[in-house]
């Protein structure tokens, strides 16, 4: 019984030696926020701010894997089919985005997170398709309860990290309620990094919500043989520029990883 309270004791700290080195990288970028990881070998998940982790906030442009899952299980459209545009100049936040003024597949959609393609596309899919594969998948504990214009970034619809981390995990091993070769394809769709000794993949989006900059960050670490799924969500008053939080929320990542030993 000693060496098992031993062995807690030297667990816990562990645990906790993580948490203090894992929020510091925040308070010292001067921004609020979380980081949650899985270790998918060892069946262990850590965070700096379990709160935080586990509170909602509209998942900006992240949601176009989900949603693409949603739309190619309907056969609401198809992974190369392009949709005309409109000739309207769409802008993201104020910015002028090329890619999006021209027609589009969803292929490039989701690589230019092309929200007027997936405003269109949501206008073809009911609310109640939604609501069912959210609940199916446990995406989020939130569900859609009226049509609203680019609700991944504006509405009450919101996910945790701890839900996007989730849904990595159901992604990546085929366990969501979707085709299988649907989900290999959207999978292929993240951003992958082929660097020395590991391969990352990467997903990403921004909004604003309750007077605060959200920046996602969201993805998998693949090395010698084993794989980390992670989210890190940062957030800061719409006071500050937000040009910044791109950078910060990608070295924050990098620095758990580090601190951890993962990288």
């Amino acid at each position: 019984m000693r060496c098992f309270i031993i062995f807690l004791l030297l667990i816990s700290h562990k645990i906790s030696f993580s948490q203090n080195y894992l929020d510091f990288y925040f308070t010292s970028k001067e921004v609020e926020g979380s980081i949650i990881i899985y270790n998918e070998s060892d069946d262990w998940w850590i965070f700096n701010d379990e709160f935080d982790a586990k509170t909602p906030t509209p998942p900006a442009a992240t949601f176009h894997l989900f949603h693409a899952l949603i739309a190619l299980e309907l056969n609401k459209i198809q992974h190369y089919q392009p949709e005309k545009w409109n000739g309207v100049k769409y802008y993201y936040f104020g910015e002028t985005r090329p890619q999006w003024q021209c027609d589009t597949a969803l292929d490039d959609a989701i690589y230019y997170q092309n929200d007027w393609y997936f405003e269109r596309l949501s206008k073809n899919i009911k609310i109640k398709d939604y609501n069912y594969f959210i609940e199916e998948s446990g995406y989020t504990q939130n569900k859609f309860s009226k049509p609203f214009a680019y609700s991944w970034n504006f509405s009450d619809f919101a996910v945790t990290p701890e839900e996007q981390v989730k849904f990595l995990i159901g992604l990546f091993n085929q366990n969501l309620p979707f085709d299988k070769d649907n989900q290999k394809w959207v999978k292929e769709q993240m951003f992958r990094h082929d660097v020395n000794d590991y391969v990352l993949y990467t997903y990403e989006g921004y909004t604003v919500y309750q007077a605060e900059h959200v920046d996602w960050l969201m993805g998998v670490l693949e090395r010698k043989g084993k794989r980390y799924f992670f989210c890190t969500r940062i957030k800061k008053s719409i006071n500050r520029p937000p040009n910044l939080s791109k950078q910060i929320k990608h070295q924050i990542t990098f620095e758990a990883f580090k601190i951890l030993g993962y990288l």
